[in-house]
């Protein structure tokens, strides 16, 4: 928190985790997370002001193989 206080910008990187949330209310969904551990996690995004996520676009072509089957391909990213 010395940086920090000296108005100086802290930065974290790191990859991204996909967790799923079993909702026993409603229906399930997939949620990003930092790939920490799981209470470390908790703790870096409470401090945090801004939690951001980057990736690249991807988009898919899908081209028919034959025979009633289908293969998706990958563009971009």
């Amino acid at each position: 928190t010395y940086l920090w206080h000296q108005g100086r910008h802290i930065v974290f990187t790191c990859h991204e985790a996909i967790e799923k949330f079993t909702n026993p209310e409603g229906d399930s969904y997939n949620y990003l997370r930092p790939s920490l551990h799981l209470k470390g996690s908790g703790c870096v995004t409470e401090w945090c002001d801004e939690v951001l996520f980057l990736r690249y676009r991807t988009h898919t072509l899908t081209k028919d193989e034959g025979f009633g089957t289908k293969r998706a391909i990958a563009i971009g990213g």
